[in-house]
């Protein structure tokens, strides 16, 4: 199967259809979705909406190639081997050019990269489930892809009321308005209509103004521990910017940051406070047993035994 690109999976784990936690109702304009299911209670952050392997994998290379009818021989085959179900509810997903295999692949993978494949490094992987997830700037769950199992695991990122829709970034989230439309609309085929860009001209004005600053805010921060005490100013900031502007899963890097600042101030209780943020959003964003929320939850439980502890040689006042 690697001679032509592609590999077939199950459609195995699925975690929120079997626990009944979303079903797959019309979305309007957006054609079918996931939603919360009405009659169950909310899915809290961190919790797995699904959890399982591709059915199918292509790679962008086999995509690339110029020929038409070899990519659709190689697709139509991988499909046709599918288990019936898998293969019907595949051939079900939303396309948005001409209807034909590829267009499924284009439309519906999600973009990876298997860092211990080096002659196929980047992959397009079709999941039905999650292919149902439509794109929102601000989303309510974000996916990982775990290359030792090879399954892929939609997560809440925040909290999801019974009867919302469930959706993922696509990309360009970090863009403004105007840009984030033609990215989308170009990448993707579809103008965004998701709560954030159908918004007051006010409201997005605001949410553009908080971008730039943000953006502006990450490229001045000081690498020179000498500017500790302006690191930790621009910092606190742009928390507060990421928090108004929705910007969850950026959160936890900066939120580690400011709990290394305060450990270097000999400051424990804000040290405490930050590292207990970073560790709750580190969950969520990198799962229960990355290293980065273990790291985080050493650092709390133990803020005077880390190396960062009093290394800041002064007054930790701002000017």
């Amino acid at each position: 199967m690697e001679t032509f690109g592609m590999s077939i999976g199950g459609m195995e784990d699925q975690v929120g259809g079997e626990m009944g936690m979303w079903e797959v109702k019309e979305a309007g304009v957006k054609g079918k979705g996931l939603f919360a299911r009405k009659d169950v209670g909310a899915i809290f952050a961190g919790e797995s909406v699904i959890m399982q392997t591709p059915v199918l994998v292509v790679t962008k290379e086999l995509l690339g190639t110029p020929s038409i009818s070899e990519k659709r021989l190689v697709l139509e085959k991988a499909v046709e081997q599918l288990p019936t179900k898998t293969r019907e509810t595949v051939k079900k997903l939303d396309m948005n050019v001409d209807g034909s295999f590829e267009d499924m692949v284009t439309t519906n993978g999600i973009s990876v990269k298997w860092p211990w494949v080096d002659e196929v490094p980047e992959l397009l992987a079709i999941i039905p489930e999650a292919a149902r997830i439509n794109h929102a700037c601000r989303p309510n769950t974000l996916w990982r892809f775990d290359d030792y199992k090879l399954s892929f695991e939609v997560v809440a990122l925040t909290e999801i009321k019974p009867g919302e829709e469930i959706t993922r970034s696509y990309g360009y989230e970090t863009r403004p308005h105007h840009r984030r439309i033609k990215s989308l609309e170009a990448n993707f085929g579809f103008i965004c209509a998701c709560p954030l860009c159908t918004a007051s001209e006010t409201t997005v004005e605001e949410s553009n103004d908080r971008l730039s600053e943000i953006k502006a805010l990450k490229a001045s921060l000081p690498i020179d521990v000498k500017e500790t005490p302006e690191l930790l100013r621009l910092v606190t900031k742009l928390v507060s910017l990421l928090e108004e502007e929705g910007l969850v899963a950026q959160l936890p890097q900066y939120e580690e940051m400011m709990a290394y600042t305060w450990s270097s101030y000999g400051k424990e209780d804000r040290a405490k406070y930050w590292a207990g943020r970073a560790q709750k959003h580190w969950e969520i964003v990198a799962g229960r047993e990355s290293w980065e929320q273990r790291r985080c939850g050493d650092l709390e439980r133990n803020v005077t035994a880390h190396q960062t502890w009093r290394t800041w040689e002064g007054e930790p006042w701002l000017e």
